[in-house]
């Protein structure tokens, strides 16, 4: 009897033990069917992933990109998808952010590359990472790519990339101006306190600040924005800019080398130009470098570069009203002048009597004048006499530089040969050839032009360039380039003459239409008066 109870014990027990053996295979089976399908739902997440991450340059053409996400001190790239979520990993005053050019028209090529390189991590998730790389053609969005690695793997892969590109590849990297505050254009610039500026004045502001114009100024002569944004192209890229275009220039006046080797040579130093100097050009070949004028019209384009990056770099920061920040960071005082006052009878009638004949395909229209008083230039001015208050026009991209920092002579490492009587400051007695240099157009009619009070001393005269001008000769303060056309009368005006006749031909032998006066040292120059003209263009007669 107990023989059989324990065998219906253990009986009991092996069917119970069996049940519970069948349970926990089902529980096992459930959660593998679980993690299965958690597995596979990852599987296909990630896939996704990485077909967003992956896009090809049709797919990133037909998005617009939105503005770029400034995190830290640069801005994430706007291709990579979670761009809102990360930033550019920085450590120990290292960001790893490069930014690549190749340009290369040499022999019948037709390269002009740009390659990005950033490691980012996320701002929410620790010890996330990812390495993106964007490359392409220079004006186009180009292909990306962006992997999730560890942080090392993302560094390894950052500095083999770097390195492949820039020894093997030939790249060029783009120092950059980091700047960390957004620079909207003016036209949505935040109030944050009523100014106490006139109206007029803020306006102004407006004009000369706003990087949108900025930036399409810049892209009608050719830079891409869009590789290197303006005021981020560093200080030392533009001074390289300056030394390829000084050894262009020695190239293109070099009288004892033989002409194929000259055309290698210039295509040769134009490549490394465009390759530090980002230019737009589609899909067509850059062109060589070999002309005078060539040389001239890159330099306008650095020292417009260089005056960027100093009204991006005052553009941040400020508190209170943006406009009384701004013209406090001008570093000078600014007053509208009366249109009944003498100050403007007198500078009206010189605009009206100094208009060129040959610059007969826009008439000009005053629509403001305002005094200009730079903190310090006082102080510092040389008189050496024969004062003279004279034109000088540019670029609206120039002058918050000019304004806040005054009027600046060319770099050394720019060549002597862009300048007609060499590098130094240059002004008009003709309102028409400062003008020319405001770069206006029919759709951009409205541009900037100074008045300054020039200390001309004993002046050298020039009837044909002279690029070695600069080395005055004994006694002498100035160049003057004698014209064809000047005016025919001078009134004093304060302490200086303003030429308000009207030009008339001199009847003599030059190759200048108009007179030019050149000053070799800043010191010689206050700025007193800043012009805003509306440029009336003609019709042309079909």
């Amino acid at each position: 009897m107990k023989k059989n109870n324990r065998q219906r014990t253990n009986n009991d027990s092996s069917i119970r033990t069996r049940s519970r053996q069948k349970s926990i295979n089902e529980n096992e089976e459930k959660i593998r069917k679980q993690i299965d399908e958690e597995f596979e739902k990852q599987k296909q997440q990630a896939k996704l992933q990485v077909q967003n991450l992956l896009q090809d340059e049709s797919s990133c053409n037909k998005a617009d990109l939105k503005k770029e996400i400034v995190k830290g001190r640069v801005a994430v790239d706007e291709c990579f998808l979670y761009k809102a979520d990360y930033h550019v990993y920085e450590i120990n005053n290292q960001i790893y952010d490069s930014l690549l050019n190749q340009t290369n028209i040499a022999s019948g090529n037709n390269n002009n590359k740009f390659y990005i390189a950033q490691i980012l991590e996320s701002d929410k998730q620790p010890f996330k990472y990812y390495f993106f790389t964007r490359w392409g053609r220079v004006g186009q969005k180009g292909q990306h790519a962006a992997k999730e690695l560890s942080l090392q793997s993302c560094i390894d892969e950052y500095e083999q990339k770097i390195y492949d590109k820039t020894v093997a590849g030939d790249y060029k990297i783009l120092e950059k101006f980091l700047i960390q505050q957004n620079t909207e254009s003016s036209d949505e610039m935040v109030h944050y306190e009523k100014s106490m500026l006139q109206k007029e004045i803020k306006n102004f502001l407006k004009l000369i600040y706003d990087i949108k114009m900025m930036d399409k100024q810049m892209m009608e002569i050719g830079y891409d924005s869009s590789k290197m944004p303006l005021g981020k192209l560093g200080n030392e890229t533009i001074k390289k800019g300056y030394c390829i275009l000084k050894k262009i220039a020695e190239a293109i006046n070099e009288t004892k080398i033989a002409k194929a080797k000259k055309k290698c040579l210039l295509e040769s130093l134009s490549s490394d130009f465009y390759s530090y100097i980002p230019h737009n050009n589609g899909y067509s070949k850059l062109k060589s470098l070999d002309s005078n004028s060539d040389i001239k019209e890159k330099l306008e384009m650095l020292a417009s570069l260089e005056a960027i990056e100093i009204a991006t770099s005052l553009i941040q920061n400020h508190n209170g009203n943006i406009f009384d920040n701004y013209y406090f960071k001008l570093n000078s005082k600014i007053k509208l002048i009366d249109t009944a006052s003498a100050d403007y009878d007198i500078i009206e009638k010189y605009v009206e009597n100094t208009h060129g004949s040959t610059h007969s395909n826009y008439n000009l229209k005053v629509l403001e004048i305002f005094k200009i008083k730079r903190k310090g230039e006082k102080e510092k001015f040389k008189n050496f006499g024969n004062r003279m208050l004279l034109w000088h026009g540019s670029r609206l991209t120039n002058f918050v530089g000019i304004i806040s920092q005054g009027l600046r002579i060319a770099p050394p490492e720019a060549p002597c040969t862009g300048y007609m009587f060499g590098k130094g400051v240059y002004f008009a007695d003709s309102v028409s050839k400062s003008a020319n240099y405001c770069c206006t157009s029919p759709s951009n009619p409205v541009g900037l032009i100074l008045l300054c009070d020039v200390s001309l001393g004993k002046w050298q005269e020039r009837t044909q360039a002279d690029y070695e001008a600069s080395n005055l000769e004994p006694d002498c303060q100035s160049t003057k380039g004698i014209g064809k056309m000047a005016p025919t009368q001078n009134v004093q005006f304060s302490d200086f003459k303003v030429p308000i006749g009207k030009l008339e031909d001199q009847q003599i032998d030059s190759d200048l239409m108009y007179n030019e006066y050149i000053v070799y040292n800043v010191d010689q120059v206050q700025i007193k008066y800043l012009v805003k003209l509306e440029f009336i263009y003609k019709q042309k007669i079909k």
